[in-house]
């Protein structure tokens, strides 16, 4: 509806010129009714605003839908599937506010491609019918914006996807200062944490001004063309005016499109960096939201819902491991992933959810490629809302019975605790960080996946708790695939098979089957 509204007003705004040609030749100088003539502008007049009304309404339309599609998708992903992208919620924060923003200005403008069209379709037998010598004018502007399009656009993508990156980091950095301001304080570490935030924050300044620079240029000599084009054809015009091959009427309609040619390039060149500044929001939602997409519904290559028997990684290189790993887990076999700190733990499971791409390697879920539909990672740092344990837990979903969300707490050991009405405080202040990562575990066991990830979510809990957590997570084992990232020797014990990550990756079998 967007565009078929931004395509009739931009006729009627076309039609405009072609009226005042006939007001001014044929009502001033050829003797016919001028009331006539001042009818059919106002008629354009009238088109243009009704035009106008449905375009702006429905692209605003389609805009607020789109933000609110993708933060209810972020909110799930990052909250209730904990598909995390190896960046702090800092970054998640500005993924969920200035990259959702950008890609609804992009929906916002998608209309406009269909009004620019409709000009190119309008202007060109319009221009034919006044002058071949004015429509070789406007055809000349055509190599040079080409020649601008190929050059610039690719710079200019590149040079926003350096710049997100750069906000993404100094967000994480806020993030940082703010939760250890008090810890930092303590220790005198303050002018440290001030000092990277200065350098974080002098990145975004460097990167913004490259990309500013290289789409003021891009805007500036697209738009200069068209100006050109203007003068020109308004000289060449006013020559055949006084030759009399050209009319008063015709040289007005003719200035009057070549603005909107101008003007249409130079919308064109917002819409076209807004649609390369779109495209790396996506590429960054797409990390967080993962292969399923908007909808929710499978991609291609994801398993269908009859459960997952194996999921395997193939020679798969997660970012920031030192070594290619090869790993099989099965259903019925719980499988520990091990190593020292840093030998890229966190990195696999993100790898292995979809929630972060390989750098080389395939993940495989029963043979097809690609992470299972139904998998939940649970982190080592998970999200936690303020509200209630219960609201945690179903998030918003009625599909879950009293019992079911009271077994998933005793399954972790936190009934004892806490009540499915207990209020989190803002900021998870009224929890410990055992409590937390036994609430995220809570939330990942009530929902039943086919793949369980589990990245070292008793590593601050008691050795007692732990033990109830580990004879929880192998009854999940028996009937679901479930993988554990972490050290502590109590999983090693109960682990039917171990890889152990490092310079070198190491397959085990630790013991017999759950």
């Amino acid at each position: 509806m967007a565009v078929l509204g931004g395509m009739v007003r931009q006729a009627g705004f076309l039609g405009l010129p072609w009226g005042l040609e006939r007001a001014v030749d044929r009502g001033l100088d050829g003797g016919q009714p001028l009331l006539l003539w001042c009818g059919a502008i106002l008629a354009t007049v009238v088109v243009q605003v009704l035009g106008q009304c449905v375009w702006d309404w429905f692209s605003n339309l389609a805009d607020a839908r789109t933000g609110a599609r993708l933060r209810a998708a972020l909110v799930r992903r990052i909250v209730v599937d904990s598909r995390a992208t190896g960046r702090g919620e800092g970054d998640l924060l500005l993924r969920a506010g200035r990259d959702v923003d950008l890609v609804r200005v992009w929906v916002h403008g998608l209309a406009t491609w269909a009004v620019i069209g409709t000009t190119v379709v309008l202007l060109v037998p319009g221009f034919f019918s006044l002058s071949l010598e004015l429509l070789l004018v406007a055809l000349a502007t055509v190599p040079f914006l080409l020649v601008i399009g190929v050059y610039f656009p690719g710079r200019f993508e590149r040079a926003s996807a350096r710049l997100a990156d750069a906000h993404g980091v100094r967000a994480d950095e806020v993030d940082q200062v703010i939760s250890a301001a008090v810890t930092v304080r303590g220790i005198g570490a303050q002018d440290t944490m001030v000092r990277r935030h200065a350098d974080r924050s002098a990145e975004v300044t460097r990167r913004s001004v490259r990309a500013t620079d290289l789409l003021a240029q891009w805007r500036s000599l697209g738009s200069g063309v068209p100006a050109v084009a203007v003068a020109v054809g308004v000289l060449v015009g006013v020559l055949e005016v006084l030759g009399g091959g050209l009319t008063v009427g015709a040289l007005v309609a003719f200035s009057a499109w070549m603005g909107t040619i101008g003007i249409a390039v130079q919308v064109g060149l917002i819409r076209a960096s807004q649609a390369l500044e779109a495209r790396v929001a996506l590429d960054r939602l797409g990390l967080v939201l993962g292969p399923t997409g908007l909808t929710g519904a499978p991609a291609a290559a994801t398993v269908p819902d009859r459960g997952v028997e194996e999921l395997a990684a193939a020679q798969v290189v997660a970012p920031g491991c030192p070594a290619p790993v090869d790993l099989v887990a099965r259903r019925g076999r719980l499988l520990l992933v091990t190593g020292e700190t840093g030998s890229g733990k966190s990195s696999l499971l993100r790898v292995l959810s979809g929630g972060a791409l390989p750098e080389s390697g395939t993940v495989t879920a029963d043979g097809a490629p690609g992470a299972p539909r139904s998998v939940v990672l649970v982190p080592q740092r998970p999200v936690v809302m303020a509200g209630t344990v219960r609201e945690n837990l179903t998030l918003g979903s009625n599909r879950y019975t009293e019992e079911e969300l009271g077994r998933s707490l005793r399954d972790v050991a936190l009934d004892a605790e806490v009540g499915l009405d207990s209020e989190i405080a803002d900021g998870t202040a009224s929890l410990s960080g055992g409590q937390l990562q036994r609430l995220a575990l809570a939330r990942a066991l009530v929902r039943a996946p086919d793949v369980l990830l589990l990245d070292d979510v008793t590593a601050a809990v008691d050795p007692a708790t732990e033990q109830l957590i580990i004879a929880a997570v192998l009854r999940e084992a028996r009937s679901r695939v479930v993988v554990w990232a972490g050290h502590r020797p109590a999983f090693r014990d109960a682990a039917a098979d171990v890889v152990v990550l490092g310079a070198m990756t190491t397959t085990e079998t630790a013991g017999a089957d759950p």
